[in-house]
């Protein structure tokens, strides 16, 4: 069964960077946690000289004992000179949130071998998009809603090396005030992750950030030993792998329409553990919220496709924010789903 490249691609594409941001809680320097108390600058004017000891009921009070009230002479107060602040303060440009970064797939099957190496960077994060459903370290998603941010910051040129082959991202204008980035690699690229033990991305520095360096660990290739046939709903799924070691693992499951070829609308499923633990489960719960295509003449309407993502990340301090580099490595399996 041949699984659509471009359906897993667009899950895959988007998750490695935010995830791992929003798993860390990058940015976090962005939120002010202080907040003045209104309470402890007030002055509450009844308690001004209510416990001096001094009744002023009787008039002045007489310091010499002669009957007399005393007279006090205020004299003015001696001008001060004003205190020396030294030249004035150059204007320091506030840093710029940054999110984002650059991110490395390759999608290796027996079905399906698909590459790319793509960079945005933003200056707001990417839109939340509340899950349908949430078990455990799985959530159901409506699918086709948007889940990354476009690039609106220039980094400069950006140089990959450890790949099977040098690659260069280049930036340009795009409409609406945008940056795109472009790597000149052919759209049937099918590897790009050689055999070296990681990859470093340094970028020359833009109009917008400065330039930096990034290094992230090479992955392995994910072998996916489970599942193996037809999965129904009625039960939990375990998904399980070859356990390696990875900054997260990410699986993807979705329905493939078998007629179409392509996912069949309506949810799809998202889990995210981290490092490598070999295997997580998905409950029947979120399998029950994909759709069901029911029976062709030939057996089941649908295919469950499941991709299995090792993914190690790299990240450095940018501005007022954090840039990450990804680089995920994928695996899919199709069996026959009865839900």
């Amino acid at each position: 069964m041949r699984l659509h490249a471009f359906a897993i691609l667009t899950l895959l594409l988007p998750v490695a960077l935010s995830c791992s941001s929003a798993r860390r809680g990058k940015n976090s320097l962005l939120a002010s946690d202080t907040t003045a108390a209104a309470g402890d600058a007030a002055t509450d004017p009844g308690d001004v000289g209510a416990s001096d000891g001094v009744d002023s009921s009787d008039g002045p009070p007489d310091a010499g004992g002669d009957g007399q009230p005393d007279v006090v002479t205020e004299l003015p107060d001696a001008e001060s000179p004003a205190p020396d602040t030294g030249p004035p303060l150059p204007d320091v440009q506030a840093e710029k949130p940054v999110f984002g970064g650059i991110l490395v797939v390759q999608v290796e099957s027996s079905a399906v071998q698909t590459a790319s190496v793509s960079a945005a960077f933003s200056s707001t994060p990417a839109p939340s998009q509340p899950p349908l459903a949430e078990v455990g370290s799985c959530r159901a998603y409506a699918s086709g809603q948007p889940t990354s941010a476009p690039s609106s910051l220039d980094a400069g040129a950006i140089s990959l090396t450890g790949l099977a082959q040098p690659v260069t991202l280049t930036p340009a204008p795009a409409e609406g005030g945008l940056v795109k980035y472009t790597s000149g690699l052919p759209s049937d690229l099918a590897t790009i992750l050689g055999n070296g033990a990681s990859i470093t991305a340094t970028t020359t520095g833009g109009a917008d950030l400065p330039a930096f360096t990034l290094t992230a660990p090479n992955p392995k290739p994910v072998a996916i030993t489970t599942p193996t046939d037809t999965v129904g709903a009625d039960g939990d799924l375990t998904i399980a792998w070859v356990k390696g070691e990875a900054s997260l693992m990410r699986v993807d499951v979705f329905v493939l329409d078998v007629d179409t070829r392509a996912p069949a609308p309506g949810a799809v499923l998202a889990c995210e553990v981290p490092g490598d633990p070999g295997q997580l489960v998905v409950s029947s719960t979120l399998l029950k919220k994909l759709p069901d295509l029911g029976s062709g003449p030939f057996g089941p309407a649908g295919y469950l496709a499941v991709a299995v993502s090792r993914v190690h990340v790299g990240e450095v301090a940018v501005e007022a924010g954090t840039a990450s580099l990804g680089v995920t490595r994928t695996s899919a399996v199709g069996v026959p789903f009865e839900p």
